[in-house]
């Protein structure tokens, strides 16, 4: 038990600051380790897939299979995604995030949700 209160006092420690001054200095030394990260940062952001606004015609083929199943198998995606000229992952992330949003939207015709509405 010893050793784990070491641990524990050790990672508590405040930083001196001579230590945080050094680390500075480092930083200031080596101009390409602060380019590197900048550049690597940037181009993480650039990696991220860019949202999709699908066109009414897409949003009307989405929610009738929706509407059919919440739960539709794979091949009735692919055929939404083929008739849609989306992509079998964009059809299948649509109606998981369908769902997702239906389970949050609160139910009005349920009598649980008006039980907590006047509780």
């Amino acid at each position: 038990m010893s050793t784990l209160t070491s641990t524990t006092e050790a990672q508590s420690s405040p930083v001196d600051a001579s230590q945080l001054q050094a680390a500075l200095e480092a930083l200031k030394a080596n101009p390409n380790f602060l380019q590197a990260l900048g550049q690597a940062s940037q181009s993480a952001a650039e990696q991220l897939p860019k949202r999709v606004q699908f066109r009414e015609a897409q949003k009307t083929l989405l929610e009738s299979l929706f509407e059919e199943t919440a739960h539709p198998n794979r091949q009735k995606k692919e055929e939404v995604a083929r008739k849609a000229n989306l992509s079998y992952n964009q059809v299948k992330r649509w109606v998981q995030n369908q769902r997702y949003r239906m389970k949050r939207k609160p139910n009005e015709s349920s009598p649980s949700s008006s039980y907590r509405k006047s509780v």
